[in-house]
């Protein structure tokens, strides 16, 4: 089973400046997704925060930020899973359109999923992703 990392803050970069941020709230369980530095909310106003954040390093045919460019969805790549607050990186395949797409750890553990909501972002494998984990004071005494 992966454990992760704690984080507060994802920032997904994408190329040409439409970078994502998620920040982790903790009351809801959930990623509070941001674009642009406003809430990312639905058509019908409802907040965007998903349970688990999915992030997958992709080449993409036709190049970056391109009309009719097309993510290559099959074949591996880094994989970088944030859920439950925490953050496991690990690796992605997929053999076929046919097949769904696993997730594992570096141990080569099946990466587990919060129950709920899951987005998953296609990341350029030339595009940053960066995230910050929680400020750990230590008590004087």
């Amino acid at each position: 089973v992966s454990t992760g990392t704690p984080v507060v803050s994802v920032n997904v970069g994408f190329t040409g400046g439409y970078a994502i941020q998620y920040h982790w709230n903790s009351s809801t369980a959930s990623w509070d997704r941001v674009q642009f530095g406003v809430p990312d909310v639905t058509v019908d106003g409802v907040r965007m925060s998903p349970k688990n954040v999915v992030v997958m390093a992709v080449s993409y045919t036709g190049g970056v930020c391109r009309i009719g460019a097309e993510a290559k969805m099959t074949g591996s790549g880094k994989a970088t899973v944030f859920s439950d607050g925490r953050v496991i990186k690990g690796t992605w395949t997929r053999s076929s359109f046919s097949q769904v797409t696993r997730f594992v750890d570096s141990k080569g553990h099946v990466i587990a999923l919060s129950p709920g909501q899951t987005i998953v972002e296609l990341l350029y494998t030339g595009d940053a992703l960066t995230w910050k984990s929680p400020v750990v004071t230590t008590p004087h005494t």
